[in-house]
Formats: structure tokens, C-alpha cells, sequence
């Protein structure tokens, strides 16, 4: 593995790269970090007020796409959504914490049952996930389905 191959832990996350996400734990990287990107961008001053304001801009003509924003997860939301179970294993070993929400109250474990990760949701679960944690809409990670 090339060092300068290695920087970006939700990167190594979002590939499944177990080596590189291990190896960015032992430099020291937090594994409770947040992301805050929409739609794989650094997120800005301007993007954030243009995002804020869509509506605004979308009732005086502007043409604006609603994009997804990741703000605020963790390698662990991203490990939970594809359903990396031996890196989310290694992000709760290096004291990764199931409970944490990104901007809609989304915690990993409304991630793993979304998109049906079964086994990260297991996982989750055993770790200490609260399966009652309810997102900014009221609704839990059981409501989503994909978990048992």
C-alpha cells in the first residue's frame, strides 16, 4: 500500500479498503470524524446558504438540483450504508460510536437498515446501537425495514 495512496478515511471506507482504513486508525485518525460534502464535493460557505435557500432560489427561477448531502456522518454511517461489516468492525473496535446522527438524526444503524446490511445492523446492535434512536423525521431504523 503506497502512503500517499492512504489519506481520506471515508474514501478507504466507501471502497471497502480494510488495510488503508486500519492503517489511518493507527496515524491517529478519529473515528468519530464527520463528512460534510453533497454529492462528493467539499461543502462551502456558498453551497451551504445555496442549499439552506433552494426553495428561495427555486421560487424565483433559479434551476437547482437537490442534491443528497452526507453532512455530518461518520466512516461508520458509510461502512453501515455499504455494508462493510469487518470495517465497521474495526471502526467500533477503535471506538466508533453506533449513536451518532449526521444532519437528519440518521445513525449508522438507519443506514445499515435502509439499504438492507443485515449483518452491519447485527453488528450494530451487539455494539450498543440504540434500535429506538429516532431520526429528525420521527421515525426509527425499524421503520426502514432490513434489520431483525
Amino acid at each position: 500500500m503506497a502512503q500517499s495512496t492512504c489519506r481520506d478515511i471515508f474514501e478507504a471506507v466507501e471502497k471497502g479498503d480494510v488495510e488503508c482504513v486500519r492503517e489511518l486508525l493507527r496515524r491517529g485518525v478519529n473515528p468519530n470524524i464527520r463528512d460534510i460534502h453533497v454529492r462528493g464535493k467539499p461543502i462551502t460557505p456558498f453551497s451551504i446558504g445555496a442549499y439552506l435557500k433552494r426553495d428561495k432560489l427555486k421560487e424565483d427561477g433559479y434551476s437547482v438540483s437537490g442534491g443528497y448531502c452526507h453532512s455530518g456522518e461518520t466512516p461508520l454511517h458509510v461502512a453501515a450504508r455499504k455494508g462493510h461489516v469487518e470495517i465497521a468492525k474495526l471502526l467500533l473496535e477503535r471506538g466508533a460510536d453506533p449513536n451518532i446522527g449526521d444532519i437528519y438524526g440518521w445513525a449508522p444503524l438507519h443506514e445499515a437498515a435502509q439499504w438492507g446490511r443485515t449483518e452491519v445492523a447485527r453488528l450494530l446492535l451487539k455494539r450498543g446501537a440504540n434500535p429506538n434512536a429516532k431520526d429528525k423525521k420521527r421515525d426509527n431504523a425499524a421503520d426502514f425495514g432490513g434489520i431483525s
